[in-house]
């Protein structure tokens, strides 16, 4: 679920990968020099695999397609979200007719990862914490679908605060981003934690300059805000040379 080398475990040489399923727009794909590239813009990448299945006439475990169903429903904000195509509704329909789930699964999952305090946001940052080098730049983009995302706005305010500084400081970053969305009533909320962060991403996002957060009134993924920050990078860079 990535086509990025940077974040794929080191003790994996690069020019022995073979395939690479990804579907986000922004990729390295040139540096996976002997791989077959599966790169296709759909909601989620379990889609991608579940058609593999499909394609060799393979019927997938209850556990595999309980898991690939779950992948699904998380990319796609359980298909609220924009990125969300007819061939993940597919793929999750037949995917459901395999699975062992009950009425309430969808909410239990997003439930479950919602149990977000002080003493573990830090590591469930870093779980699915997206870092890239984008015209000279080292940016961090934090991203977390939950229950009730304004408690980011109240409990979890300062701990986001110093999880993110941490971030940027661990990673050495320049830039650092969190986008926080909320699985029930499907919005965003982007929080930033400095000015330097707030004033790129402000123009990145064409929206007015915050201070600490900004609440978007429909889903955007972070996998949709990354080829708007290289675009802006390169933009930026050009016009600095000229």
């Amino acid at each position: 679920d990535t086509a990025n080398p940077d974040i794929i475990d080191k003790n994996i040489p690069i020019d022995r990968v073979i395939s690479v399923f990804d579907h986000r727009q922004l990729v390295f794909t040139n540096k996976f020099t002997n791989a077959e590239l599966h790169i296709e813009l759909v909601g989620s990448c379990a889609t991608l695999i579940t058609e593999e299945f499909q394609k060799a006439k393979v019927t997938p475990s209850i556990n595999s397609a309980t898991y690939l169903y779950s992948a699904i429903v998380f990319s796609t904000i359980n298909f609220k979200n924009t990125v969300t195509t007819d061939r993940d509704i597919k793929a999750a329909e037949w995917l459901l007719s395999i699975a062992n789930t009950s009425e309430s699964f969808v909410r239990d999952l997003f439930s479950a990862k919602s149990q977000i305090s002080p003493s573990n946001l830090y590591e469930i940052l870093s779980q699915d914490f997206s870092i890239k080098t984008l015209s000279d730049h080292k940016i961090g983009i934090a991203q977390i679908e939950m229950v009730n995302i304004n408690r980011f706005l109240s409990d979890l305010k300062q701990p986001l605060k110093e999880a993110l500084s941490k971030q940027k400081t661990d990673n050495n970053l320049e830039y650092i981003f969190f986008n926080g969305i909320d699985v029930i009533d499907g919005y965003s909320l982007f929080i930033v934690i400095d000015s330097a962060s707030a004033d790129i991403f402000s123009s990145i996002l064409g929206i007015s300059r915050f201070e600490y957060s900004h609440q978007h009134p429909s889903i955007i993924m972070r996998k949709q805000i990354w080829p708007k920050v290289e675009e802006h990078l390169k933009t930026r860079a050009s016009e600095i040379a000229s």
